[in-house]
């Protein structure tokens, strides 16, 4: 869970479903780069877009917003978290953290590494760019990318990031 949170949301436990300082952060980054470079989408944005898909536009994004206010609203943060693991796609034909954890690794999600929840963490942000098994190279990439994140966060230790790299 907290790969998960590091890699995607870091502050999902201080917003209301949206994340306005990212919003902030990507506008001024895409405005000043004249295209999308960056995204603000939090974990409840994600959820709602899995649950009720929309386009990829701004009106769409802002139907996004609301509806992740709402999720927000009516449900608790443990809620949010247990819908988005068991709603999001993790690679072909692979929806849910559980039939993820299976499928890569043959354990329960419960029974992974630190490593191979760092690398599952990072799959739902782009499932077919991420895919271990077409893609290993940009999949462990991004695997680092959120174990460094969480030892920067102080969510691991120096000893436990040193073990989940290797």
């Amino acid at each position: 869970m907290l790969a998960t949170v590091a890699a995607e949301d870091k502050r999902f436990f201080l917003h209301p479903g949206v994340d306005f300082r990212s919003v902030a952060r990507a506008a001024w980054q895409n405005s000043k780069e004249g295209r999308a470079v960056s995204g603000a989408s939090t974990i409840t944005q994600q959820l709602a877009r899995a649950l009720e898909p929309r386009p990829r536009t701004f009106l769409g994004k802002l139907s996004e917003m609301f509806s992740a206010m709402r999720l927000e609203a009516g449900h608790s943060k443990e809620e949010i978290l247990e819908g988005y693991f068991n709603g999001v796609s993790y690679g072909p034909l692979l929806t849910g953290a559980e039939a993820a954890s299976q499928d890569y690794f043959g354990l329960p999600a419960k029974d992974l590494s630190l490593a191979q929840a760092a690398l599952l963490a990072g799959l739902p942000k782009s499932p077919v760019n991420y895919y271990p098994r077409k893609n290993a190279k940009a999949a462990f990439s991004r695997q680092r990318l959120i174990l460094r994140r969480l030892l920067d966060l102080g969510l691991v230790d120096k000893e436990s990031y040193r073990l989940a790299l290797a």
